[in-house]
């Protein structure tokens, strides 16, 4: 007997059947599928683990630049009242020698030291980086410059306080109390002596004068601008905010 080299050559093995393939078939096809099925579910699980932290690290990154700027609104704040202080000690020091008959007095010997001096807290990009990100350049912008002029009226105010120490060593020999106030008998020579001197305390006065106002000004800017700025960023009317003590100027500052 010879065999057909066409015949295939399971075609001898009577007992595997068409039956046996379709099991076969089956199963293989089984676990295609459980194995694309489980892979598509742990995709889709993956995408939404990454999605879920996402949002929570959103979240948190949220909450750190509302900390931030917090932060940021304290220091411009202690600034706000350290500026305030001193315009309104520079101010009771004018209406006390006005009422003196000494408003044409040079300022220099006006303005009485100041103490108690507030040392400026340093800035950093990390406080103010939320209102950078968001682009509010002119709080920004506001935010150092005026870190850097109290700084400046700090200093200011320092060399002025020691500047009125050496005149009161220098002049001490020739004071004289007259009518509740300190004078100082002057004559030509001690006058022409003492003149480069007074010139240069009285143009540091007028600076710190001016310096002092415009440093409240800025500071006003910053101190209640950074609330109203966070609340647009972030879409959040519970941000804090600061508001001046005086309606009036709120309204005029803010309306």
């Amino acid at each position: 007997m010879s065999i057909d080299p066409w015949v295939p050559v399971f075609y001898e093995s009577a007992a595997f059947g068409l039956r046996d393939w379709i099991t076969i078939g089956v199963g293989v096809g089984g676990t295609l599928l459980g194995a694309v099925t489980g892979g598509w579910i742990s995709s889709r699980q993956a995408k939404s683990d990454r999605a879920h932290q996402e949002q929570q690290e959103a979240k948190a990154k949220i909450a750190r630049d509302k900390a931030l700027l917090v932060k940021a609104q304290f220091q411009a704040s202690l600034i706000l009242a350290d500026v305030e202080a001193t315009v309104a000690a520079i101010d009771a020091s004018l209406a006390e020698t006005a009422e003196a008959g000494l408003s044409e007095a040079p300022l220099f010997n006006r303005i009485m030291p100041i103490v108690g001096l507030m040392t400026t807290p340093p800035t950093d990009i990390e406080t103010i980086g939320p209102l950078i990100d968001a682009k509010e350049n002119g709080l920004v912008q506001d935010y150092f410059e005026l870190h850097a002029k109290h700084e400046v009226l700090t200093q200011s105010l320092k060399r002025f306080d020691q500047m009125k120490e050496d005149l009161n060593e220098r002049v001490s020999p020739f004071m004289a109390w007259h009518e509740g106030l300190v004078q100082v008998e002057m004559n030509p020579e001690r006058e022409a002596q003492l003149k480069p001197f007074f010139n240069s305390a009285d143009s540091l006065a007028k600076q710190i004068h001016a310096m002092a106002l415009e440093t409240k000004r800025l500071a006003r800017a910053t101190t209640y601008g950074i609330g109203p700025a966070a609340q647009r960023i972030y879409k959040d009317d519970e941000f804090p905010i600061l508001v001046p003590n005086d309606p009036a100027l709120s309204r005029k500052e803010h309306g």
